[in-house]
């Protein structure tokens, strides 16, 4: 039965037309680039929040850990390529004109990715939960 429903469910899905774009400026949300990573791989699995500095009243976007495969693409068989996994995070000031990505050191402890995160306003904080690298870990940053 539950499988009836997914699949219905999908079904429904795919028969909705596509909408067109919208106006940047248009509606409740507008959308803008931000610089790239300082790094040419990217990271896969990073965990992303907003914190905020009390201090300096700035909200900053912050990217920490995740995986990439430095040394060829997963499909490159031949290549053998490691899955390396990160303990790198990167800040970058919301709202600054010309802001460009920080790195911040050694935020975590430990190379880790694929976890979850959990913005937490009233705090200025985000919550890293979990994650892995070889194996599962049950730790939590914030």
């Amino acid at each position: 039965m539950k499988f009836l429903i997914l699949a219905a469910a999908l079904s429904a899905g795919l028969s909705v037309p596509s909408l067109p774009a919208s106006e940047p400026e248009e509606g409740p949300l507008s959308w803008s680039h931000l610089p790239a990573l300082p790094d040419e791989e990217g990271f896969a699995g990073a965990f992303a929040g907003i914190v905020s500095n009390k201090k300096t009243e700035k909200d900053y976007l912050v990217v920490a850990g995740g995986a990439n495969f430095p040394k060829g693409r997963p499909w490159e068989k031949e290549k053998n390529p490691e899955k390396i996994y990160y303990d790198l995070a990167f800040k970058l000031e919301m709202g600054a004109e010309d802001a460009s990505w920080e790195k911040i050191e050694g935020p975590l402890g430990q190379r880790v990715g694929y976890g979850m995160s959990v913005t937490l306003p009233e705090r200025g904080s985000t919550l890293f939960i979990g994650g892995k690298e070889q194996a599962a870990t049950d730790a939590v940053w914030e």
